[in-house]
């Protein structure tokens, strides 16, 4: 029996424990609010996932407002309610809020 058929026979099952105990630490991690913004951030890094998320992301969210809006839900509600369709929280961190403000009814503050 040669040296890596040995080596084959013995680390073979700690490797494939590795794997499995490593994909089960990823899935857990990406589940609290830092995994997950690190994962988006690795995601928007790869140059092809980057440009499909980047295209995919406003166009899912103008989808959303629309037939929101179409059912009559007003519009600073209805914007709200889009903002939260936002899958990748990187995204979503670095688009504004849109009904961050006054909302008692005065006039916006003009420049």
């Amino acid at each position: 029996m040669s040296f890596h058929q040995r080596a084959h026979d013995t680390y073979a099952p700690f490797i494939f424990s590795g794997i499995i105990a490593a994909g089960f630490g990823i899935y857990f991690w990406q589940r609290t609010a830092k995994g997950k913004t690190a994962l988006d951030g690795f995601v928007l890094r790869i140059p092809l996932v980057r440009t499909l998320v980047t295209q995919y992301v406003p166009g899912a969210a103008h989808a959303h407002a629309a037939s929101v809006l179409r059912g009559g839900i007003p519009l600073v509600e209805a914007l709200n309610t889009t903002a939260g369709v936002i899958a990748n929280s990187v995204v979503a961190n670095g688009s504004p809020t849109p009904a961050t403000g006054d909302r008692g009814g005065e006039p916006g503050r003009r420049l």
